[in-house]
């Protein structure tokens, strides 16, 4: 690849059976983004330091039917960018959506895309939003039904034989948390 972007990972530590710096070096141009100072931003051409989640615009599915707004508790205590503020001015240059060629920063992109949703055209949107803010939730109807967990289907993935050709393989296994 000609640019390759790492954005809050770590392969060059934690790439199975390790390797990955090999890898950087077939790139033209490697960009780190991280929180941390690590192995991988190490090795990259360009490190950029992230903002924490605290310093961050967002928004959250948190479950059906329910979003949130993930708003900065605090201003970045250092010269920082969240990694889709630094994606930002490259999907701009990619994109015909005129919300998203428009927008000035991240939280631009988070507010357009939160009014929009929630309260389309509305004349209002402006004290909308700040009412969003207050409340930081938007509870509403889920759009889907929650799918039925086919614990036997995922087990016959898991015990099927490993790729052999030599490519690479995804292992899949549940979440301790969520599983």
């Amino acid at each position: 690849p000609d640019v390759l972007l790492c954005l809050g990972v770590n392969p060059v530590y934690s790439w199975p059976g390790g390797g990955f710096e090999a890898l950087l070096k077939k790139a033209g141009l490697t960009v780190g983004h991280g929180l941390y100072e690590n192995e991988t931003l190490a090795a990259c051409d360009i490190s950029l330091p992230s903002h924490h989640g605290l310093e961050s615009w967002n928004d959250a599915v948190v479950g059906l039917g329910v979003e949130s707004i993930c708003q900065p508790v605090l201003y970045p205590l250092c010269d920082t960018r969240q990694a889709a503020g630094s994606l930002l001015p490259l999907t701009q240059a990619l994109t015909d959506d005129k919300e998203v060629k428009k927008a000035r920063d991240w939280h631009d992109v988070v507010q357009s895309r939160w009014t929009s949703r929630h309260f389309g055209n509305s004349l209002n949107s402006k004290s909308q939003w700040v009412e969003s803010l207050k409340k930081g939730v938007a509870v509403g109807e889920a759009d889907r039904e929650v799918p039925n967990l086919n614990q036997s289907r995922a087990r016959s993935f898991m015990s099927e034989d490993a790729a052999s050709d030599g490519g690479y393989e995804l292992v899949v296994w549940p979440d301790g948390m969520i599983y």
